[in-house]
């Protein structure tokens, strides 16, 4: 079971940590107990999480992520990578979990070497179970040939070019991050 933007609340433990609040009434907080019954009802009905304790959580587990990945050798470049490929990794890393590396060799070995067309290449996760993952997958290509692009013309590595709507590489509007 997720919670506020694919957080994962399960085991119980996980959600007992959260600020929930009732949705009847957002400025009553609720008891472990509260989030207890309303988590056994699965779905979730009667509690939720603000929105700002939303983006806490985003933001902390986020900050969590890129701490563990850039403990992998091959990903300690991190913060040198393109935007693109540094928002590609964290949404692999968002799905598998941030120790996700040690299973993929390959995609190591591309990150270690910035060779983000490989990258491209070597990211899909397997959709057999989780059908859901097809979009991921697709955003993560395209992301790794945007750093590609990036990489190959000298671009500003802090500005984001990849777009949603899912166009060609290179297509996409720039947009410039800021850490």
């Amino acid at each position: 079971m997720t919670i506020g933007v694919g957080n994962l609340i399960d085991p119980i433990g996980l959600a007992l940590t959260l600020p929930f609040v009732f949705k009847s009434d957002p400025s009553t907080a609720a008891t472990q107990d509260d989030i207890t019954a309303d988590w056994n009802a699965d779905p979730i009905t009667k509690l939720m999480l603000t929105d700002d304790s939303i983006n806490s959580l985003v933001l902390s587990k986020a900050d969590d992520f890129e701490a563990t990945l850039k403990q992998t050798v091959e990903f300690s470049g991190f913060d040198t990578w393109p935007a693109d490929a540094q928002l590609g990794l964290m949404s692999m890393a968002w799905a598998m979990g941030p120790a996700f590396g040690r299973a993929w060799p390959n995609f190591r070995q591309d990150g270690s070497g910035q060779d983000w067309n490989a990258a491209a290449a070597d990211c899909h996760m397997d959709e057999t179970a989780n059908p859901g993952l097809a979009p991921r997958n697709t955003a993560n290509r395209v992301l790794f040939l945007e750093a590609a692009l990036a990489a190959s013309s000298q671009s500003d590595f802090s500005v984001l070019r990849y777009t949603v709507s899912g166009d060609a590489p290179g297509s996409a509007q720039e947009v410039r991050v800021t850490t």
